[in-house]
């Protein structure tokens, strides 16, 4: 092993996931102090979430209140109802440390199924370490994103070691919870079609039906018509730059770029079939670990610039897989694409920092996280080419996937059964 990479590899042994998770918690402790001494601080999100498991319980709409602008499915209010039932301040606290539990039982599951057998020497303390900033703002904020992504993240790994039943689950929660997770569900159905379509689809239907168990049906039926009825029209296209979406049209307008609303749907569709087909051709490689991390991150990158609905918090969703290719990166892993994965990094990194101060949403609206993204991005779709255009035997591929971050050590590839 080189000089630099044995005196980094020390450094990473001195960071322990013990104190790593202790400083989570510490963290969490301090978020929870905040929150119990201040629940209705402006930027909590929590309210919105207990209006909606309010609402339910009493038979009322939870979209019509324009103080609490909830646009999520009908199920997520129905599941919100209990949590409802509890004193604000408590549910607040408790909706995060659910966020969290579930976020870190999620990445911990990630990277023993994923990250460690693409890459060993990549620990999960410096991993914890390096997402903590990215994350501590959507904690902080009560946000939903910690467990969208914990469900992306077990569905990710859950299609790894072929548990397909936990995989559909993990889907289709998250598409109840953000309808936009189906698109990385439809790229993983084109990677294992007989595996997962028909599970997924089971559980899609299950989870449009569980509201009817829980509300009378006339009631349900009225809510989904609503929810459509806002989703459809809830775009922020036109908003002001301070107020719109933060993706590629964000970006489009802020640069005064000559490319109509029109032509963008026209990109957008355009690059969701560039995915389709990208994931296709990798599928020769489905076996290894990376292919399915790079079919995920391109997902998830898709989602953020040209999604439907992508907030300055939704970044989040980035958090673990950026951390792993920044570490990655420093690792000597991946030389032709590490100066774009640290940049990305570096500015979600300010980004989520500017979320500290009140000037937050203006320094958003310059499109700091679009072209963070769009950096990280163009790293991934790299190396997906190149691993498209790679044509090896079994055998050969044994060797790379044992070689890349640990030249002793001998990884079986798993078959897969589709």
């Amino acid at each position: 092993m080189p000089p630099k990479q044995m005196s980094f590899a020390k450094l990473m042994s001195l960071v322990t996931e013990r104190s790593v998770l202790g400083l989570s918690l510490v963290v969490m402790l301090i978020i929870s102090a905040r929150v119990m001494w201040s629940p209705h601080q402006k930027g909590n999100v929590y309210p919105v979430f207990a209006h909606s498991g309010r609402a339910w319980l009493e038979g009322q709409s939870p979209y019509n209140d324009p103080q609490f602008l909830f646009r999520y499915t009908p199920l997520s209010a129905a599941v919100m109802s209990p949590m409802a039932m509890l004193p604000e301040p408590l549910g607040s606290v408790l909706w995060r440390w659910i966020n969290y539990a579930a976020l870190l039982a999620a990445t911990v599951f990630f990277h023993r199924r994923v990250i460690q057998p693409w890459c060993p020497h990549l620990n999960l303390a410096w991993l914890g370490l390096c997402l903590l900033p990215l994350a501590v703002s959507n904690l902080n904020n009560g946000q939903s994103n910690p467990l969208l992504l914990a469900m992306i993240l077990t569905a990710l790994a859950a299609v790894h070691v072929q548990r397909w039943n936990l995989a559909a689950l993990c889907l289709a929660g998250a598409a109840f919870l953000k309808i936009y997770p189906i698109a990385l569900a439809l790229l993983l159905i084109l990677f294992f079609p007989r595996a997962l379509l028909g599970r997924w689809l089971l559980a899609m239907a299950a989870g449009l039906l569980l509201p009817f168990l829980m509300q009378h049906p006339s009631y349900v039926v009225e809510q989904y018509q609503t929810f459509l009825h806002y989703s459809f029209q809830d775009t922020r296209m036109t908003h002001s730059l301070l107020e719109g979406n933060r993706d590629v049209w964000l970006l489009i307008r802020r640069f005064e770029l000559p490319l109509s609303l029109t032509a963008y749907r026209v990109v957008q569709m355009g690059t969701a079939l560039l995915l389709a087909g990208l994931t296709l051709g990798l599928r020769r490689h489905r076996a290894e670990p990376r292919a399915i991390m790079l079919v995920g991150s391109l997902a998830i990158g898709w989602m953020l610039l040209f999604g439907p609905a992508t907030e300055s918090a939704t970044y989040h969703l980035v958090c673990v897989a950026l951390a792993a290719d920044l570490l990655a990166s420093t690792l000597s892993r991946r030389t032709s694409w590490s100066g774009l994965v640290m940049a990305s990094y570096g500015l979600h990194l300010l980004s989520g920092m500017a979320g500290w101060f009140p000037i937050a949403h203006v320094v958003h609206s310059w499109g700091i996280l679009p072209l963070a993204t769009l950096l990280w991005m163009t790293a991934l779709l790299g190396e997906a080419v190149g691993l498209l255009g790679s044509v090896v035997s079994r055998e050969e591929k044994r060797q790379r996937l044992g070689a890349q971050c640990s030249p002793h050590l001998n990884i079986v590839l798993p078959s897969v059964k589709d």
